[in-house]
């Protein structure tokens, strides 16, 4: 079940992530690549801190989506991170 649910999260983050690189040029740079990703989780800090009863879960989801995409972006457009295996 938990690797269903982290399938799902995962593939709502690549939705986001291309339809992000479909509609914005790629990150110029590591300083645009911090602000768009902190822009974002401004945006979900926003609606965190908000009194209980007028938490949105579906904005919260849906923000949260938007900095994990622009987190992979900064991964891919702004980095040579390669994952390294253990061999045993």
């Amino acid at each position: 079940m938990k690797k269903k649910r982290e399938e799902e999260v995962m593939q709502g983050i690549l939705e986001e992530y291309h339809r992000a690189i479909s509609k914005h040029a790629p990150f110029n740079s590591c300083h645009e690549g911090y602000a768009v990703i902190k822009e974002e989780l401004d945006e979900l800090w926003d609606l965190v801190r908000k009194s209980r009863d007028r938490i949105s879960r579906q904005g919260m989801t849906i923000e949260a989506m938007q900095v994990g995409a622009m987190a992979f972006r900064f991964l891919i457009e702004l980095t040579n991170y390669k994952l390294k295996t253990k061999e045993k």
